[in-house]
């Protein structure tokens, strides 16, 4: 049998690059690049540290952290990894002194600012928007997500990247230089402030690229057009956006779903509103636009009582849905919200056989809330027509609630296991 010692150099280092590949596969997009701590194998002796360091691809992501070898540890990184193209990932720094050495690695990398792919910070400090104040020609993702709170030292970052595809940042934080933003293909809003006189710059320099777009917020957003629709009339769209596939807006406050009319979205396929207000029984009155594309709809809400208002306007403009999931936001089971279901139950005026909403539907998942076994069987009854329903994911614990007394729920639910898949699920 061979030593592994014994193996070329060559071998080796493809061994070294494929286990460094599968570890950045495996890790979720914003923390990836910390495969460097891989690096370890460049202790476990000389044959594999000589062979590592003659491994430019192990080089590529060149992670600063703090500490008065941050100039030494990216000149290390800018030498190995050859004319390769760079991750560069910086932390947040503490004290001063530790600061002036991430500004002076910073610096250090501008150099080969050509071969930037990507660059992720939280780091922050008033000279950071002069020392990034350099063009960019091959940066295709940009993520800065400053630590909270934001104060008037923190700065805002004006970019020259034309070919950038991904942005992440905390509301309006990034601007390109001159205006001329780039065709954004995947754009993440953290933290949106109601900043939309921003947004619509973003979404109408990209809004013939953009295809996933994520608008978040930890206490409450809103997107306000108040001078748009003084100038165009109320309800209309200022943004049309025709490959935009996905769509998710989390911390949701706007009652008047404006973020679901601020944009024409013709392309929509998957939707996911995660609500942090209590709907309104007015809610079915919206002039909402209808999403003939739309096939993955996940409701997010903690209302139990008028949750299913809101739900009920999104399903009538959403006709073609074959995936509805509703989740209930707190992490324990809902005994009392059997109407959350209600929307899929109701029936056309011309025939009570028939659903109001939701024909299309494949599978319907329901995390966190009740479902009597009736209402699940009527569920299925509405549907046995169209014969496209076939699973129904509900948490454990769905048939506690039974709103009239159920002389066969047995007999019910062997009818409705013979018909669908059911899958229960953890709380």
């Amino acid at each position: 049998m061979t030593h592994i010692n014994d193996l070329p150099p060559e071998l080796l280092s493809t061994i070294f690059s494929i286990i460094i590949g599968l570890s950045k596969e495996d890790l979720p997009a914003l923390t990836r690049r910390r495969s460097h701590q891989l690096l370890d194998i460049l202790l476990v002796c000389r044959y594999w540290s000589s062979a590592a360091c003659a491994t430019p691809s192990l080089w590529t992501t060149v992670f600063v952290t703090y500490g008065s070898s941050a100039v030494q540890r990216v000149e290390r990184y800018l030498e190995r990894s050859g004319d390769l193209p760079l991750d560069v990932v910086i932390t947040s720094m503490i004290g001063d002194g530790q600061v002036q050495n991430t500004e002076d690695a910073l610096h250090v990398l501008g150099g080969h600012s050509a071969r930037w792919r990507s660059f992720a910070t939280s780091f922050t400090t008033p000279k950071l928007n002069g020392i990034l104040g350099i063009i960019f020609p091959n940066l295709s993702t940009f993520s800065y997500c400053p630590a909270l709170p934001i104060t008037e030292f923190t700065p805002t970052i004006t970019l020259d990247a034309p070919k950038l595809e991904t942005l992440i940042t905390l509301a309006d934080m990034v601007l390109f230089k001159n205006d001329s933003w780039p065709n954004l293909k995947r754009l993440y809003i953290k933290s949106l402030r109601g900043s939309e006189g921003w947004l619509w710059t973003v979404l109408g320099a990209s809004q013939s690229s953009l295809e996933f777009m994520e608008l978040r917020s930890e206490t409450m957003l809103w997107i306000r057009k108040g001078k748009f629709e003084a100038d165009n009339g109320d309800g209309s769209a200022v943004s049309y956006l025709p490959k935009l596939r996905c769509l998710e807006v989390r911390g949701l406050s706007d009652v008047q779903f404006g973020s679901l009319r601020f944009a024409v979205m013709p392309s929509l396929t998957h939707l996911t509103l995660d609500c942090n207000f209590l709907p309104s029984s007015q809610a079915s009155q919206l002039h909402l636009p209808t999403f003939d594309s739309l096939q993955f709809l996940h409701f997010c809400t903690d209302a139990n009582r008028n949750g299913a208002n809101m739900l009920s306007p999104l399903l009538e403009r959403a006709p073609n849905v074959t995936l509805l999931m509703i989740t209930h936001k707190v992490h324990t089971f809902i005994s009392r919200g059997e109407n959350m279901i209600t929307p899929l139950l109701l029936t056309t005026a011309a025939s009570p056989r028939e659903a109001l909403v939701g024909n299309k539907l494949e599978e319907v998942h329901l995390l966190r809330f009740s479902a009597s076994v009736e209402n699940l069987k009527k569920l299925v009854e509405l549907r046995i027509r169209a014969g496209r329903l076939k699973k129904i994911v509900i948490t454990k614990g769905w048939n506690v609630v039974q709103p009239r007394p159920n002389p066969n729920p047995e007999q019910d639910l062997a009818w409705v296991k013979s018909r669908v898949t059911l899958e229960e699920v953890e709380g």
